[in-house]
Order: structure tokens, then C-alpha cells, then sequence
């Protein structure tokens, strides 16, 4: 037989030329599919990178309301955790992840914003004590107790005498004058309060429901002194009261600790103090 039937058939689809084939690379280059560009191509973009980016803008959106409520600066940590996060997955698995500046990004508008939000937070909400009150600064903490308050309970003797477990240094203030900082919390009146509820953070004030018996002090201002709810850090400073058994009050389930206050903080939403004129 002829060794013309065993010559395989030409590849048509191949080039024939080194100029030919230069011209194809040529096009694959110009539509970007080179080995490089496809590697690049087919890397997946870090879901925590693309996260840590969106805490990074929120942070800079919430730095006026983070100067108020420091409880949001937990914002900007979670854009530096994710930031770190993503920038160890990049680095360690470089076939797969892509995304390293959009990581680093969003982490550095995260601290940025954390420190700026930090600074001008404290900056915001610092009180100074009053010189007559040099001696007398309390903290929520020294008012704890030391036994579980069952509040189901309470409520079911509510308008009864019960006899509360306080600690000896709740009962060592009592009658004494102290001054305190903390937050109003929120009622049906929201101007010119001369009684309201003062709660240790932001937390029981706004996004933690009925505060513990133990977080709340109900504050009586003196005349002239009137203050209107806000986010913002208060000094009160009067004569403690501790009482053994649970005051009812509306909407809450009651206090054991009152202060009339003679000295109220100047601040936003403050008249008749002293410190403002």
C-alpha cells in the first residue's frame, strides 16, 4: 500500500509561519487572555475584604453619632478585625484570594475612625467633678450586689414590702453626698425633665431594655435645674438615698436608689445650671 494513507491530515487550525503564530499571541494579548491576566482573572475577590471596605465608609458615616455613643465604636474594630482577616487569607492562599487593597482600605478608614471617633468621644462626654464634690465621686459599680436580684419576683410583689440584699457600700452612702455620671433614660417626657432615671451606659439606656434595679438612680433636680433627654453623658451630684425596700415607678420595675440633686452638669439640653450662667 502507499505511504500516502498513513500522512496524517494537516491541522488547519494550527499556524504554519513563526509570523503567524506571533500574530495570534498578538490577538490573545489584545483581548486580555494571557497567562497573567487569566490568573488574575479567575482569583476569587475576599468576601472580607469587600467587608471590611463597607465597615470602613459606616464608620466614617457614624463618627458624629460614635462621638456621642461610644458603644458604636464597635464598628470600626470589626472593619480592623475583618482587615486583618482578610489581608492573612489573601496572603496565605495568593491562588485563590484577591482583594488586598480593598482590605487594607477599608481597615485603615476603620482606624482612623475608631481613633477620631475615640478621641472626640472622650473629648465630648468628659465631667469634671466639682470642687465640692472633690471627695465625693461614686461609681455605678460601688452600688452593685453581690446576690442575684430576682426581677420576676419583684414583680410579682409588686406594692409589697421586700427587703432587698444591697451592699454594705450602698448602705455606707446612704444619706451622703455623692455625685455620679450617667445617662438619662428614656421616658414619655423628653424636655424639660426635673425627675428622671440615671443609668450607668448606653447600653441600659437605649438598647438594653429595663435596666437592673441596681443600674438606676432616680435623680430629683433642685430649682431652677431642668434637663432634656439626649445621648449625652450627665454629672449629677446630691444627697443618695437607699432604699431597703423597691419604690414603684411607672414603666419601670421600680428603684432602690434616689439622689436630690443640687448640681447637674453643664451640657446640651441643661438650664438653670451654675456651670452654664
Amino acid at each position: 500500500m502507499s505511504s500516502d494513507l498513513h500522512t496524517p491530515a494537516p491541522d488547519l487550525d494550527q499556524p504554519s509561519t513563526k509570523a503567524e503564530v506571533y500574530d495570534e499571541y498578538e490577538e490573545y494579548e489584545d483581548e486580555g487572555l494571557t497567562d497573567e491576566s487569566a490568573y488574575h482573572e479567575y482569583r476569587s475577590l475576599s468576601i472580607a475584604a469587600v467587608a471590611a471596605l463597607i465597615f470602613g465608609v459606616l464608620s466614617s458615616l457614624l463618627l458624629p453619632v460614635v462621638a456621642i455613643a461610644s458603644v458604636l465604636l464597635v464598628v470600626p474594630v470589626m472593619g480592623v478585625l475583618l482587615g486583618l482577616f482578610a489581608t492573612w487569607t489573601i496572603a496565605s492562599r495568593p491562588n485563590e484570594f484577591t482583594g488586598k487593597r480593598i482590605a487594607l482600605v477599608g481597615m485603615a478608614l476603620s482606624i482612623v475612625m475608631f481613633v477620631g471617633g475615640a478621641a472626640l468621644n472622650y473629648q465630648l462626654n468628659k465631667i469634671e467633678v466639682p470642687p465640692e464634690y472633690a471627695d465625693s465621686e461614686v461609681h455605678f459599680w460601688e452600688l452593685q450586689s453581690e446576690e442575684d436580684i430576682d426581677m420576676n419576683y419583684l414583680m410579682q410583689m409588686r406594692g409589697r414590702y421586700v427587703e432587698l440584699p444591697l451592699p454594705e457600700r450602698a448602705m455606707e452612702l446612704d444619706g451622703q453626698k455623692v455625685f455620679i455620671t450617667g445617662y438619662v433614660y428614656p421616658g414619655d417626657q423628653k424636655t424639660g425633665l426635673d425627675k428622671f432615671v440615671l443609668v450607668p451606659d448606653m447600653g441600659s439606656c437605649c438598647f438594653g431594655g429595663q435596666p437592673k434595679l441596681t443600674d438606676m438612680i432616680e435623680v430629683k433636680l433642685a430649682e431652677p435645674l431642668r434637663v432634656d433627654y439626649s445621648m449625652w453623658r450627665r454629672g449629677v451630684g446630691g444627697t443618695l438615698r437607699v432604699h431597703r425596700a423597691i419604690q414603684a415607678r411607672d414603666q419601670l420595675t421600680g428603684v432602690i436608689y434616689s439622689l436630690e440633686a443640687d448640681y447637674l452638669s453643664e451640657g446640651p439640653g441643661v438650664t438653670g445650671s451654675a456651670d452654664n450662667g
